[in-house]
């Protein structure tokens, strides 16, 4: 859908990670001239869980607004209003760079980071370090579409930082940015 070269060509990588992460397989038919079949296969659900809405999870209070950081812009709007939905003030940078630059002109604007673990040139495990290393106690959130390596998610799980796959729901969402900011207020 893109013109070549100018496409980041993650799309079928993403949707595979997410497929993957729910132990599901993608079947793939593609003839020249006649297109591309993709089919997604997914285990059936064996049993039924009840659904929170957002307004079930008490929002917890931040100090400052949340910084969303993501490469990709429809995810970025996405979860920016996923959170302005819980009344959140969302700050949104769509690299590890501008994210770094925003948060040292103003470190008091920002009381939660919420970010991509995969982008280019900077990536989401960088990006934590280096705000870590600005504000120790900032709670963060990670997201991410890959399925990420079990020393990625050691690292995080060391660092309390709350983990959520790609695609998530706003209840997802809203629980680990809960559980994250009780964490670094108790």
């Amino acid at each position: 859908t893109q013109p070549f070269g100018t496409g980041a060509g993650m799309g079928l990588a993403a949707v595979h990670g997410m497929v993957a992460q729910s132990d599901g397989f993608i079947e793939c038919d593609s003839s020249p001239g006649d297109g591309t079949t993709l089919r997604l296969f997914f285990p059936e659900a064996t049993a039924i869980t009840a659904s929170l809405t957002p307004r079930t999870v008490r929002v917890q209070p931040v100090l400052g607004g949340v910084l969303v950081v993501d490469d990709d812009p429809l995810l970025l709007a996405l979860t920016r209003r996923m959170l302005e939905k819980l009344d959140y003030t969302v700050i949104v940078a769509n690299s590890g760079q501008r994210a770094l630059e925003m948060l040292d002109a103003s470190p008091s604007d920002f009381g939660l980071l919420v970010t991509d673990l995969t982008m280019p040139n900077m990536s989401g495990m960088t990006l934590i370090e280096q705000v870590q290393q600005r504000r120790p106690t900032m709670p963060i959130v990670a997201i991410s579409g890959f399925t990420v390596d079990t020393d990625v998610r050691d690292a995080l799980a060391a660092k309390q930082i709350r983990f959520v796959p790609k695609p998530f729901t706003a209840e997802a969402l809203a629980q680990a940015v809960a559980q994250a900011l009780t964490a670094s207020t108790g």
